[in-house]
């Protein structure tokens, strides 16, 4: 709520970066006396804080570890951010952002969060799960068979209330999609209850904004001033943040080392793939320790 007003702030909320995120966390972990950083770990947003935290905090930071993530948000990325933010714009409930809290852009949202959701999973991933099943419900496939039982062969003309009826039972079965629409359909409705609109404009915002290397000089001198031990991860499947965006950081880290997580998940791999993800990070924080 803006004090000013006793409103939202809505779109009127200062734009904020991934640096303003970690000058927060700073000021926590001031805050509540902590002085020294063992490992700072994160992956995704997360890795983009992970790596400021290590440029800005070089001397607080014991180590690194950003997984899933570049020194910098690629034009793919940015573009994919658009069209999910353009998704939410477009729903006339958005209202320029001056929406009230319990009538959001739910359609707007959860489309943009299932043009996220593809972005987040691969080729692969979507065909094992999902392939070309199809939503079928029995209420559907019970009124489809009834509807074919009710002719009795002849080509004598129905009554109008039987057409009717066969089709509305027609209307349903093509509306009947496939189980990867029904997926995203889900994961819309799921985060439109839990998340605002304006609150994931701004966020996408701040990761497009995200450069490792903005207003400090050429990326690859940035990185060399990061000694710090680091664990650089990326995923083999990852369309969202290929790897050679994190072999480019290992590339100029002094103290830097590649591991690739091995998923048919692609990007969300790092929040499946635990054992995995576990194991690295086990050896590397004891060799760091």
């Amino acid at each position: 709520m803006d004090p000013r007003t006793g409103r939202p702030y809505g779109p009127s909320f200062p734009r904020f970066t991934i640096r303003d995120m970690v000058r927060a966390q700073k000021r926590l972990v001031d805050r509540l006396g902590v002085t020294r950083l063992a490992a700072v770990i994160g992956g995704s947003m997360g890795g983009m804080q992970a790596l400021e935290w290590g440029a800005m905090h070089p001397e607080m930071v014991g180590a690194i570890a950003p997984i899933a993530i570049g020194a910098r948000h690629s034009a793919w990325a940015i573009g994919l951010n658009e069209v999910a933010r353009r998704a939410i714009t477009a729903d006339p409930a958005w209202q320029g952002g001056r929406y009230r809290p319990d009538r959001q852009p739910e359609d707007g949202l959860g489309l943009a969060r299932a043009i996220a959701m593809l972005s987040y999973r691969s080729f692969d991933s979507l065909e094992s799960k999902f392939g070309r099943e199809r939503v079928r419900t029995a209420e559907a496939e019970g009124d489809a068979a009834a509807a074919d039982d009710s002719g009795d062969g002849t080509d004598e003309a129905e009554p109008s209330d039987a057409g009717e009826a066969r089709s509305d039972v027609l209307g349903r079965m093509l509306s009947v999609g496939f189980e990867i629409e029904s997926y995203l359909s889900y994961q819309g409705v799921k985060l439109s209850k839990r998340f605002d609109a304006n609150t994931y404009l701004y966020i996408t915002r701040a990761m497009d904004d995200h450069d490792l290397a903005e207003g400090r000089g050429r990326l690859h001198e940035v990185l060399s001033g990061m000694t710090m031990p680091a664990l650089v991860l990326g995923i083999d499947s990852d369309v969202l943040y290929p790897e050679r965006e994190q072999r480019e950081l290992v590339e100029h880290l002094p103290a830097g080392r590649y591991e690739t997580l091995r998923s048919p998940h692609g990007h969300d791999a790092f929040l499946i793939e635990f054992p995995q993800l576990a194991a690295q990070l086990r050896r590397f924080l004891t060799e760091v320790g």
